[in-house]
């Protein structure tokens, strides 16, 4: 159905433009709903998946699923175009698909088209895929896999990020891009698409992984862990709703971070509930866990600031940060003062 609603809209819009200038067939414009970029042999390789409005392809339900290679992204693109001999509409685009060989030694470099080109849309999402993401693009269409980070963003497993925030971060010295990362899962000979943890990057190049795990305790620390769940003590805690706020000061040249989480919570598969002691006890100390190995993890080991610790420090403390000449490495001398508290759900 939802399908059907794009394909009108775009139907729409390419007859209310047609009268400023040529007519344009929509037989003549490739739709880009998804576009994945690959190295192969010092190349790119772009995998387009493109709107079907062929009746007579009509059974493929993925799409029409287009490859071109070329020394650039822009070279890619144009091989695309000569290779179908169709134009193509990037309006409709839902996102981008880096696999992590492609933005390896740099984030920015297979995006800077996309980012310059004006047909572009800089709200597209940008995923990280831990396989070739011509893979990613020939498992499922487009829309099924915009479907499922929606999703999963709603219940608390991802991190969003999109071509604006990638820009963002380019463009500012005090943080670092976090990506969410998909794979491909086989169950009873059935290859899914699915969401797995988090690409992190420190100063534009991949830095890692967070896992399922950190991730959600990333999300903590960002306010955003609502209607997630986790296990504790073999009890299961369903977050109904998390808020965060962060702080900073700087104390005899001592840099400290102060990250209060408050969160609703349910608790179950235990006879007990939210009201007892143990269990908000069991579940506080699992989120500040969570919370601790995020930050381990990311700040610890990558060198990356994904949480703008940075940014805060400069808005709050500004002659503190203007002295430092190494952010990372005060940031990993910084301390960390978590507070985490839980209260049964309104």
């Amino acid at each position: 159905m939802k399908r059907v609603i794009v394909f009108i809209l775009v139907i729409v819009t390419l007859l209310l433009s047609s009268g400023c200038g040529q007519d344009t067939k929509l037989d003549e414009k490739l739709i880009i709903e998804g576009i994945g970029i690959d190295i192969s042999n010092g190349n790119y390789y772009i995998s387009i998946q493109a709107m079907n409005t062929q009746q007579s392809e009509a059974a493929n339900s993925n799409g029409i699923v287009i490859g071109a290679t070329g020394q650039t992204i822009l070279d890619a693109m144009t091989n695309a175009v000569q290779k179908t001999g169709k134009s193509l509409l990037y309006s409709q685009n839902l996102f981008i698909i880096l696999s992590e060989k492609a933005c390896k030694n740099s984030l920015t470099d297979p995006l800077n088209f996309f980012i310059r080109y004006f047909q572009s849309r800089s709200s597209v999402d940008v995923f990280i895929s831990k396989v070739p993401a011509q893979d990613i693009m020939s498992a499922e269409s487009a829309q099924s896999i915009e479907l499922l980070v929606n999703a999963e963003e709603r219940s608390g497993r991802v991190i969003r990020s999109s071509l604006i925030n990638i820009i963002s971060a380019e463009r500012n010295t005090t943080s670092d891009p976090r990506i969410p990362v998909l794979t491909l899962e086989k169950k009873k000979n059935i290859t899914n698409v699915t969401t797995d943890g988090t690409a992190v990057f420190s100063k534009n190049k991949f830095a890692g992984y967070l896992n399922n795990d950190e991730t959600l305790g990333a999300l903590f620390i960002l306010g955003k862990a609502n209607n997630a769940a986790t296990v504790c003590n073999g009890m299961s805690c369903y977050i109904d709703n998390s808020k965060s706020k962060v702080s900073v000061s700087v104390i005899n040249g001592k840099i400290t971070y102060t990250i209060d989480v408050n969160a609703q919570c349910n608790a179950f598969d235990t006879k007990k509930t939210i009201y007892d002691y143990d269990v908000r006890n069991a579940f506080q100390n699992r989120i500040y866990n969570l919370i601790t190995e995020a930050i381990n993890k990311s700040v610890g080991d990558y060198s990356a600031d994904i949480f703008e610790f940075g940014k805060l420090l400069l808005q709050k403390e500004p002659a503190k940060y203007n002295s430092i000449s190494n952010f990372s490495d005060a940031l990993k001398n910084a301390s960390f003062d978590i507070s985490v508290k839980v209260k049964p759900v309104a």
